[in-house]
């Protein structure tokens, strides 16, 4: 029987991977308020735990951002907007935005105690009622468009294989670091996309594998024969059938996410083997993955609800966009990828 997947978003967490890494967060930041050191401790805690769970993330460069802390925030008594300063690019270049910030956060308070830090800034309605978010929190929050784009540069799945058996929260979370450490570039900021997936079943044929809306290598390993080891891809558990129907299993194991990540690296990237060792990995993967499973095809739906520049992402191959919708299919050992939809 020909087996089909479906994949479409449900849901996403964003966060600044870039906040993950100590040495380069202190060689930035200087002399950190409480409000951020609670802020990056908290967002460690969280990952620490989102992490032990099935997700497919994406990784993506942004122009670099940081706030203009030399000048103060200022606030227009007539039309309740406060101004905010920020320097951009890798060249700091200076711009400003204007944002209600009453629509956004303390709806009875439109002009809150404002502390800002490079990174981060930290709204204050009282000591007990405030808010830090990092910049990038902030310009996604309150939708601003500065009018640049994110770039995919990596794929991957976590919990991943490549991290061990039975792996600790706090192991996964220096793992998941590393992996991030390496598409660190000096000038951007790197954005992680954590999307979660579920099973659906539609379609009679298959499996179909739905997704929702929030890398490729470990440090110090080549997963070019690594990745053989995922050859032993359980595919049984993929889908079960009961009395002549087809029923779908509910969460997909470590290496199943993994094929689901390595369906992004060749959308956004292309299926060219001679222009990248993890474009060659993923096709030989997916493909031998799709050949056990007596698989065709795999569709996905990656689509926000909402648009926004924060969302709309993209690579050399692909247009930026908040929706992309693609399908791979297996013929014969070969795969080909069709973005027409997208």
């Amino acid at each position: 029987m020909k087996r089909h997947w479906r994949a479409g978003l449900i849901g996403t967490e964003m966060f600044w991977a870039d906040l993950l890494v100590d040495d380069r967060f202190s060689d930035e930041s200087g002399s950190l308020s409480q409000y951020v050191v609670d802020y990056r401790a908290n967002l460690k805690s969280h990952l620490s735990h989102t992490l032990s769970h099935p997700r497919v993330f994406l990784l993506g460069l942004r122009e670099k951002v940081r706030f203009n802390y030399f000048r103060r925030p200022s606030y227009n008594f007539f039309t309740k907007k406060m101004k905010f300063y920020l320097l951009v690019g890798a060249e700091s270049k200076q711009i400003s935005i204007t944002v209600k910030l009453a629509d956004f956060f303390f709806k009875d308070l439109p002009k809150p105690k404002v502390i800002l830090e490079p990174h981060f800034v930290t709204l204050l309605k009282s000591e007990s009622e405030n808010v830090t978010l990092s910049v990038h929190d902030f310009l996604s929050t309150v939708g601003v468009d500065l009018g640049f784009h994110c770039d995919v540069v990596a794929a991957g799945s976590c919990p991943s294989p490549y991290w061990g058996e039975e792996i600790e929260e706090a192991e996964a979370l220096v793992a998941f670091t590393a992996e991030a450490k390496q598409h660190i570039t000096k000038g951007k900021d790197l954005v992680v996309y954590l999307n979660e997936y579920q099973l659906d079943a539609d379609y009679v044929a298959g499996v179909n594998l739905v997704s929702d809306l929030s890398l490729d290598n470990i440090a110090n390993v080549d997963r070019g024969d690594a990745e053989t080891e995922a050859r032993d891809v359980k595919t049984d558990n993929a889908i079960e059938e009961v009395a002549g129907d087809v029923t779908p299993t509910i969460e997909l194991n470590q290496s199943q996410l993994l094929m689901l990540a390595r369906c992004f690296t060749l959308y956004f990237f292309g299926s060219d083997k001679q222009k990248a060792v993890s474009i060659k990995n993923a096709d030989n993967n997916l493909s031998r993955f799709m050949q056990r499973a007596s698989m065709t095809r795999i569709w996905v739906d990656h689509g926000y609800e909402s648009d926004g520049e924060y969302l709309r992402l993209g690579s050399e191959e692909v247009t930026h966009s908040p929706n992309h919708v693609f399908s791979i299919t297996q013929e014969d050992g070969e795969l080909s990828v069709d973005r027409s939809n997208s």
